[in-house]
């Protein structure tokens, strides 16, 4: 094989597997915990507001929805703000991945025009996902508006 057809790799991280793992694992747990206590808590808020005051009802569920939109906002802000600065990474060093950058596995590195072009598809995403943010923000302002009057 000669020098010119070897393609650099970009070699992975086997902590960063464990890790990713791991933090599955975690979430899973957490969610599915998080999933049970709220059936049993919209069980309870049902049986004992439900019938009898509706309006109050209403208004822990906007509460609940308002409180869910703003988790699903942040995180979509987060991995907005993480792709941008993937994009400056890797239009600086004109390579993907960058050097910093953990996989979890081997990826051919790509360099040039073919890294600017990876570079654009995450700006292109992180603006996407930021205005995906902003209008779930926009839509939990509006569903908490009847309690900010």
């Amino acid at each position: 094989m000669d020098e010119s057809s070897r393609q650099e790799v970009h070699r992975a991280d086997p902590a960063l597997r464990r890790q990713m793992l791991v933090w599955l694992a975690v979430c899973v747990i957490v969610g599915g915990a998080g999933l049970w206590g709220l059936q049993a808590w919209l069980d309870e808020l049902a049986r004992t507001v439900g019938n009898e005051q509706p309006a109050m009802l209403e208004t822990w569920l906007r509460r609940m929805l308002a409180g869910a939109s703003l988790l699903v906002a942040s995180g979509c802000g987060g991995l907005a703000l993480w792709l941008h600065n993937l994009s400056e990474s890797t239009e600086t060093e004109r390579r993907w991945p960058p050097v910093a950058l953990r996989t979890s596995q081997d990826i051919p590195v790509k360099r040039d025009a073919a890294a600017l072009a990876m570079a654009r598809q995450f700006r292109l995403s992180a603006v996407l996902l930021g205005l995906f943010t902003v209008a779930v923000l926009l839509w939990t302002l509006w569903l908490g508006w009847p309690e900010l009057r």
